[in-house]
């Protein structure tokens, strides 16, 4: 804030001075000893998220709560040799209060190791982390299911929406239509990770094999899915996290986190087509071979599909790359012809600027009409003609190839 205070101050320095460097030369003049604040370690992240939950419980003004603060500032003046805390050393400040601690101590054990390395010891983050699980917790205690939500589970689903936010929504859009509020793919997932299993052993379980000519299984979709997660180093550490959830109903669980998204409103309104529109965010193997089954649609379905899926497209916010769900738009306009001015209409709404090269193509035979090829050709134009520089070209590039292929 201060070199940015500096910079505003002398807005007219030459170029080759550069505002940045000014201002920390100047600085510079003023303070001879930098120091930067060490983040956390594990063992230190781990004692702190134990006595945040602890003081939640017991109350931070508890005579035995200060106490277990002063033994613990002890026990921290040898960081570089710390042990978390355990049930005899807070026994032993709380006495019969203790008891009261104890699952919190579980938790701490639970979700402090992720904590450290997702907020890279950031103690804000980890607060603010802590008072949003206590209090959705409480939020579902004061709606009366309470005993519905396990402060347990509701931690280890808040740490991948937290740390791996397309992971949970791939669990949660699929809890969210499942008759049991299940993501059995999770299954495969920590029981590989519990058991030591590989990948390929997991993969191998979780499909049948189908003749070439079959439609896609679920099973096939679902070992998409599980690669994807399998790859995944972060994930596969989420999995080993205690308790296993895949059993779990996970529905009481998503709907404390309204705060962030509603994961029922667009269910209950798609009703038999939710499963296929959760499909439709799939691999792109996996998605184009839905084509039959999207064939097979009425063209109200078609449409209640196509904006089901292009709210979360825009709603991811994200368009440098292309985002999950465009494959599946490209199979169903393929499928559905009459969609092809709503693929225009969702194109040119998204700003110019935030647009990577992906949109200039992979759109024959899904923009075929006349009317619908215009249309396109016009946008293309007005890419080329815009601020966007990536994209400026690639548009460029792609007026040259069709003005050929028409020669």
């Amino acid at each position: 804030m201060i070199e940015y205070a500096v910079r505003k101050h002398f807005p007219d320095l030459p170029d080759t001075t550069g505002p940045r460097d000014y201002a920390r030369n100047y600085l510079e003049k003023l303070i001879q000893v930098p120091f930067r604040i060490p983040a956390l370690g594990e063992a230190e992240t781990r004692i702190y998220v134990t006595l945040l939950l602890i003081g939640a419980v017991i109350g931070e003004e508890n005579d035995g709560y200060k106490r277990l603060i002063t033994a613990s500032r002890e026990r921290l003046k040898k960081p570089w040799d710390t042990t978390p805390i355990d049930f005899a050393f807070v026994k032993a400040s709380l006495g019969d209060a203790a008891g009261n601690a104890q699952d919190m101590l579980v938790l701490s054990d639970q979700v402090g190791p992720t904590l450290a390395g997702g907020t890279r010891g950031n103690p804000r983050q980890i607060k603010r982390f802590l008072n949003t699980l206590l209090l959705r917790h409480q939020m579902a205690q004061g709606r009366g299911f309470g005993a519905d939500v396990k402060l347990s589970v509701l931690a280890k689903l808040m740490l991948a929406e937290r740390f791996l936010p397309r992971f949970f929504e791939q669990i949660a859009t699929t809890a969210a239509v499942d008759p049991k509020g299940q993501c059995a793919t999770l299954a495969h997932l920590e029981g590989s990770s519990a058991g030591g299993t590989s990948a390929a052993t997991t993969l191998k379980k979780s499909v049948r094999k189908e003749p070439e000519d079959a439609e896609p299984a679920s099973g096939a979709l679902e070992s998409a899915t599980l690669a994807e997660w399998m790859a995944s180093q972060p994930i596969l550490s989420w999995a080993k996290v205690q308790p296993p959830i895949a059993k779990e109903d996970l529905r009481p669980y998503l709907f404390v986190t309204k705060d962030r998204k509603d994961y029922f409103g667009a269910a209950v309104a798609l009703g038999h087509l939710a499963p296929l529109v959760e499909k439709m965010f799939g691999p792109k193997i996996a998605v184009q071979r839905l084509e039959a089954e999207l064939r097979q649609l009425v063209p109200a379905e078609a449409a209640q599909i196509f904006e089901a899926v292009r709210s979360r497209v825009v709603g991811s916010d994200s368009f440098e790359a292309q985002p999950p769900g465009i494959d599946g738009l490209t199979v169903l306009v393929r499928t559905q012809p009459a969609l092809q001015n709503s693929l225009i209409d969702l194109l040119e709404a998204i700003p110019v600027g935030r647009y990577g090269p992906w949109v200039v193509s992979g759109w024959e035979g899904v923009i075929a009409d006349a009317a619908a090829v215009q249309r396109f050709e016009q946008l293309l134009q007005r890419w080329a003609a815009g601020s966007n520089a990536v994209l400026k070209i690639a548009a460029a590039g792609a007026l040259k190839v069709r003005a050929g292929s028409r020669r």
